[in-house]
């Protein structure tokens, strides 16, 4: 119920939200952990369909929904001037730049992924490229946190 109330409270007060919640590959890739944990739940001399995998299917998506939710509530907060303002007073820059960079990072990082279609054709190019962009993204990492020891700028 907490859960529940805290859900419905981020989607009437953040409505960008709900633009998350409305994309049709979200809800299909849920339906998709459904009918995977179904089928994989128990052996198939059981039966190839498992009611118990069904539902635990639906709790791994519900709590996948709140994920989603939690986080993106928490995306808009942390661009918030006030916040901001807060935890720079408090001394919490670094706790407040390393929470941005790693929001910030996230959805280049997806972007980055090959596209299904791409990692069937290409499969071992494909997690080259995604091992390539790892490391590239260690050395920002590690260049960034040269920037905030030596006292320069660490604004990102």
């Amino acid at each position: 119920p907490i859960i529940l109330a805290y859900c419905i409270f981020c989607i009437i007060y953040y409505k960008s939200v709900i633009r998350r919640l409305k994309k049709p590959f979200f809800w299909i890739q849920l339906i998709l952990i459904i009918l995977l944990a179904a089928l994989f739940w128990t052996d198939f001399s059981e039966g190839a369909f498992s009611i118990e995998g069904l539902l635990i299917g639906l709790e791994m998506n519900l709590r996948a929904i709140f994920v989603v939710i939690a986080f993106s509530s928490l995306s808009i907060e942390i661009r918030n001037p006030v916040v901001k303002a807060f935890l720079f007073k408090k001394g919490a820059r670094k706790l407040y730049l390393s929470v941005g960079l790693s929001f910030s990072s996230l959805p280049i990082m997806i972007k980055s992924i090959p596209r299904p279609k791409e990692i069937l054709k290409r499969p071992f190019q494909s997690l080259a490229e995604m091992i390539d962009y790892a490391g590239k993204w260690l050395e920002t990492y590690e260049q960034t946190q040269a920037n905030s020891t030596d006292g320069s700028n660490t604004d990102i």
